[in-house]
């Protein structure tokens, strides 16, 4: 067999194996962490407003258990929903694992009190599939919830892809309610090689095989995959992708809706790994030039234009606040946060690192989910300094723990940290406590940083 002919064996074995991973799960095992991953990957690949795991109670009514929102539409999670019409229209097809798409809910065959209840959240149109409890396992599966995609801002046609994608997600779903890896045929680190997610003592532990890795970092450290493909000299984890394509993986199709969305998030990859082709080399450029024949230009730009949450403006207003400037560098402690808010930490990095004479923010903070009881320092870091290495800051400012597993790491202009607070979680509702917790954080981190911007003069505060 030629190598030609093994590189293309190997690479459509383990593609064939991803494939069957619909989940995306990266650096948390907390239940509600791994569903709200789920949820916001799905209404992304949907291009929806909102999407939804609503949990039983009883045959009539139930809980927005997770929830992934479009900030223009008003959330629903927490809210316990009574409908009178369910189980007479909706239990038994949900039971045998059947979905449901509406289209319009002012145009179909819905009951009124159907029409009512979504008339409330302004759904126009919805796709529902149900999760089941060991569904794959048991003759007469327990209906455990339902994982539903609403489109708020008009009326969908769902296509058949849409559907798919939605069963797949909520068999997915299913799996991991028990936190059960071994479920899995396979795993894929993208854009990571494992030693920087917490995730991966669980993935060995559980024998899942690991099918692909596949970065565009220097090698990190010991993998055995089927099949590895790291490119140090390129600039994004998107480019590899597209020469995939190239290569003869897929044929694009402008026509088809599918390759639109995949040319479309591939340049969006490209352009973020690049900072817009700014630091981009010849094979992103050549990469870019292919994907421009395919991707959706208006798509990209609402992706990339998409509007700032209040909880991001908040946070950028507290790490102004907070700030630390030292020898370009922006530091910022920005003191506690929700989990579903973490992701305004990189935001407020992204915008620190645009102040004149900054070249490197960093910005953290303790993030709390209280339903796992569990509490990590998150940290983000954003660079335009073309001799910083993220990769190599982060580690050696932080180290690793016990188990030789590094704290971060990063790519290129950016990273990230992640430090469980460990036997000091909790506590947080006596204010002297929480207060002295964050100040000695805040601190430590301070110093570890400071250690390496100005080892002489490291002020740990400088409000």
């Amino acid at each position: 067999m030629s190598t030609k002919q093994t590189f293309s064996w190997s690479l459509e074995k383990s593609l064939e194996k991803v494939s069957e991973i619909a989940l995306k799960i990266n650096e948390f095992v907390a239940l509600e962490t791994i569903l709200q991953c789920a949820l916001e990957e799905t209404r992304l690949l949907l291009q929806t407003d909102r999407v939804i795991i609503y949990r039983f109670l009883s045959h009539r009514d139930g809980v927005v258990f997770a929830e992934s929102v479009d900030a223009q539409w008003p959330p629903t999670l927490g809210k316990q929903i009574y409908d009178p019409c369910f189980e007479a229209t909706w239990v038994d097809r949900y039971s045998q694992g059947q979905t449901s798409s509406i289209s319009d809910i002012h145009a179909g065959d819905l009951q009124a009190c159907d029409v009512e209840l979504l008339d409330r959240i302004q759904v126009q149109a919805n796709l529902v599939a149900p999760i089941l409890l060991d569904g794959q396992q048991q003759q007469s599966p327990k209906l455990w919830g339902l994982l539903i995609a609403h489109q708020c801002r008009s009326p969908r046609q769902w296509e058949p892809l849409d559907v798919e994608i939605m069963q797949q997600v909520a068999w997915t779903l299913e799996t991991v309610k028990t936190k059960d890896l071994s479920v899995f045929q396979g795993c894929a680190f993208i854009d990571n090689q494992g030693t920087t997610c917490s995730l991966t003592e669980f993935i060995l532990a559980a024998g899942v095989p690991i099918a692909s890795v596949i970065d565009h970092h220097n090698l990190q450290g010991e993998m055995k995959a089927e099949f590895i493909d790291l490119r140090p000299q390129i600039r994004a984890t998107a480019t590899i992708f597209a020469e995939y394509l190239q290569a003869g993986l897929l044929t694009l199709d402008a026509s088809v809706s599918l390759h639109i969305k995949c040319a479309t998030a591939l340049m969006h990859g490209l352009r973020s790994d690049t900072i817009a082709l700014r630091q981009a080399q010849e094979e992103d450029f050549l990469a870019a030039a292919y994907l421009s024949r395919f991707y959706d230009p208006q798509l990209l730009n609402a992706v990339l234009q998409s509007s700032r949450s209040k909880w991001v403006m908040d946070a950028i207003e507290r790490s102004l606040k907070h700030r630390t400037v030292q020898n370009n560098f922006s530091i910022a402690g920005i003191g506690y946060l929700r989990y579903d808010d973490r992701d305004s930490i990189p935001q407020a990095a992204d915008f620190l690192v645009t102040e004149e004479n900054v070249h490197t923010a960093v910005v953290y903070a303790i993030v709390h989910d209280k339903d796992e009881e569990i509490e990590v320092v998150i940290g983000s870091l954003r660079t335009n300094k073309l001799t910083l290495d993220p990769d190599e800051f982060i580690k050696e400012a932080f180290g690793q723990d016990a188990q030789g597993r590094f704290f971060g790491g990063g790519r290129s202009q950016a990273g990230g940290f992640e430090i469980p607070v460990g036997f000091l979680s909790g506590g947080n509702e006596k204010s002297d406590y929480a207060r002295l917790k964050w100040e000695v954080f805040d601190a430590q981190i301070k110093q570890k940083l400071l250690n390496l911007i100005s080892p002489k003069d490291n002020p740990v505060y400088d409000h």
